[in-house]
């Protein structure tokens, strides 16, 4: 006769150590995971940054200035028509978006029509537009309005008038005394926050754009630093966002070039890189 073997069971110490086990490697595992995330997250945003400062540089380089802020901008394209929009819109022809810029402008007349068609174009998605850890830009636009939302806003000292609030006056880059390398051009922001939300088409007639650091007549929150890892109720809509590990934040600069802004940066030194023509000194911050 054969003996019958018994199947061995594993005890509950035997359990409870593998279970420890298990835990402790995804305890290990998912900062890892989460590093990766973050950091495929920062590259991706930093490459936004970068076609759209480029993009911005060949508009300079075509017309003499970047576009407005918003408002009126004249597109040689079209013998001078002049539209409404943001700076951000008027970028699309130079980010391989021409297609896309001649949707929002509906037909009324020849050649083109007197009023832009936001509502053509909300519905369309530019991923240049969004940055991937930017929780808060799941959606493409705002329900029950014609506003696409921005993961990125632009520094009103540039885009804008020096002096006064007129979002119709903008720089040539070439005209930045500070240099283009100490000067930052776009930043990352929360599309929405509890009190606003950051768009790239608007609606006719609003103020509301893509902006930061505006000028000396405008709230002082807007020249503050990045806010770190904001939140939809705590997020400040005129201030840009620290979405990375410590708060750290990423900038392009009037030059092209993309770069990391510290938590840590000092009010003084931010407020000293929004200004194109003040000739101050970056500190060691920077």
């Amino acid at each position: 006769m054969f003996a019958r073997s018994r199947r061995s069971a594993f005890t509950l110490i035997e359990l409870l150590v593998v279970i420890s086990i298990i835990a402790i490697l995804m305890g290990l595992l998912l900062p890892a995971v989460q590093k990766v995330r973050e950091a495929a997250s920062r590259i991706q945003s930093s490459n936004n940054l970068k076609q759209m400062a480029l993009g911005f540089q060949m508009t300079d380089s075509t017309n003499g200035t970047v576009p407005p802020a918003f408002r009126a901008y004249i597109d040689p394209a079209k013998n001078g028509y002049t539209g409404t929009g943001t700076a951000f819109l008027y970028l699309l022809p130079y980010i391989e978006a021409d297609n896309v810029f001649r949707q929002s402008f509906a037909p009324f007349g020849p050649p083109y029509g007197t009023l832009p068609s936001y509502t053509v174009v909300k519905d369309i998605v530019i991923k240049t537009f969004l940055a991937p850890a930017d929780e808060s830009a799941t959606q493409q636009y705002l329900s029950g309005t014609s506003d696409a939302l921005s993961s990125y806003a632009g520094n009103m000292k540039v885009f804008a008038h020096p002096t006064a609030i007129s979002l119709n006056a903008p720089r040539s880059l070439k005209d930045i005394k500070d240099g283009t390398t100490n000067t930052i051009l776009l930043a990352e922001k929360r599309a929405i926050c509890a009190a606003g939300y950051n768009i790239w088409v608007l609606m006719e007639n609003s103020d509301r754009g893509p902006s930061f650091g505006l000028s000396n007549n405008a709230s002082a929150e807007t020249n503050l630093p990045p806010e770190i890892q904001p939140n939809d109720t705590n997020c400040s809509p005129g201030r840009p966002s620290g979405f990375y590990s410590n708060g750290n934040s990423q900038v392009s600069l009037c030059d092209g070039s993309v770069r990391t802004v510290l938590s840590s940066i000092s009010t003084k030194t931010w407020q000293a890189a929004l200004t194109p023509a003040n000739r101050e000194v970056l500190d060691i911050d920077w």
